[in-house]
């Protein structure tokens, strides 16, 4: 990987959020064509992040839509971190799926799929991740 700077940002809270009734999610931007709630997004560099809350299962998703540029380290670590905000947050308590798309990156994201599988697997995070991530697509 190289260097380079990237900035992220988080979704102002606004709008109504839409989820099951059993738990109390902040509001945030609703997309009015699929009732999808963006809850975070972060450019990380070669691709956005973004969290959203689904209508239907598995009601919380992780998706990683990459951008054709170079991968750079910093934003492998800007998005290792933002996976491991999801991972322990109380929102992923009854697990989410990830999906990413990864077509646009001008290079293969080998180091990138490896830096994630090497993440995920960690003593302490396996489980968890084992126990919440219930689709990787």
């Amino acid at each position: 990987f190289g260097s380079s700077e990237s900035s992220s940002h988080f979704a102002e809270p606004v709008g109504v959020a839409v989820g099951r009734a059993s738990k109390n999610f902040s509001m945030a931007p609703v997309d009015a064509d699929d009732g999808i709630v963006r809850l975070e997004v972060e450019d990380v560099g070669f691709a956005d992040v973004e969290l959203v809350r689904l209508i239907q299962w598995p009601w919380l998703e992780i998706r990683i839509a990459a951008r054709d540029v170079d991968i750079q380290r910093t934003g492998v670590d800007q998005l290792l971190i933002f996976l491991e905000k999801v991972l322990n947050s109380d929102n992923a308590s009854d697990g989410f799926g990830l999906t990413y798309d990864f077509r646009l990156l001008k290079k293969p994201a080998i180091a990138l799929l490896l830096a994630i599988a090497t993440w995920s697997a960690a003593p302490g995070r396996r489980e968890l991740f084992v126990k919440r991530c219930i689709f990787c697509q």
